[in-house]
């Protein structure tokens, strides 16, 4: 076993471990127990090994190199767990994956997902494009991906199948296997469109996260963070990572 491989189990292992990724989905349930079982767990109280079954499948299936969809309304963590999942992974900074996704809005172009030309040589007469920051990543985190329309899913699900990603008819840029994890609002929030069932074929599991408390999720992500520092021993590379 690798030393990469031998880390990401490693990484495995401590997730399933100590990182709650999402509070479990009963206790929005109208029982009182689940309220009071809540109660303990954020007062520290009791200390409960809970692996959700969302986090759990999210972080094997990007193990496995596979594609994932998320499903559900805003405040469920769906970009959250992705980017925690993505940063600890793939060894990148969490605020890369966090500012730099890919985002859909309503009437956007291509040029606006994944690449665009350099307007500078344009206006000299050189056909000159470049693919934008986050498509050269490993793991490619594409949020609210049901707002793009038909033609932008189709761009979208050929840059996903092949690793190629085409731009203006004249421009491929080869980029090869990535893992990626995309999040998909309910078609109630208005302003979004079918998926693309070619796109879809792409994507290995669909899950659907459980609300959780952001308060409670916030502080477990962060005691979660100084653990991985400390207990992996990955205090230099996050460091390093940071600053890069």
């Amino acid at each position: 076993m690798t030393s990469y491989q031998s880390q990401i189990r490693d990484v495995v292992k401590y997730i399933n471990r100590e990182l709650i990724a999402e509070v479990p989905r009963d206790i929005y349930e109208p029982h009182t127990d689940a309220v009071d079982r809540l109660d303990d767990i954020i007062a520290g109280n009791v200390s409960p090994k809970i692996v959700p079954v969302t986090t759990t499948m999210l972080l094997l299936n990007s193990c496995l190199g596979n594609n994932t969809l998320m499903e559900g309304g805003s405040g469920t963590g769906k970009t959250k767990l992705a980017s925690v999942v993505g940063s600890l992974l793939f060894q990148m900074p969490y605020e890369f994956l966090d500012r730099k996704r890919v985002a859909g809005t309503p009437g956007a172009t291509v040029n606006e997902i994944y690449a665009t030309h350099d307007l500078a040589e344009l206006a000299r007469g050189n056909d000159v494009a470049y693919l934008y920051l986050s498509f050269f990543a490993p793991f490619v985190l594409i949020d609210e991906l049901n707002r793009f329309s038909e033609l932008e899913q189709n761009r979208i699900r050929e840059g996903i199948a092949t690793g190629v990603w085409s731009y203006a008819g004249n421009h491929a840029f080869i980029i090869g296997n990535q893992v990626v994890v995309s999040a998909v609002n309910p078609e109630a929030y208005g302003g979004t469109f079918p998926l693309n069932e070619n796109l879809l074929d792409n994507y290995f599991v669909v899950l659907e996260p459980a609300h959780y408390n952001p308060l409670a999720h916030a502080e477990l992500v962060r005691k979660a963070e100084e653990k991985i520092k400390t207990q992996l021993g990955l205090l230099e590379a996050v460091d390093k990572l940071m600053v890069f």
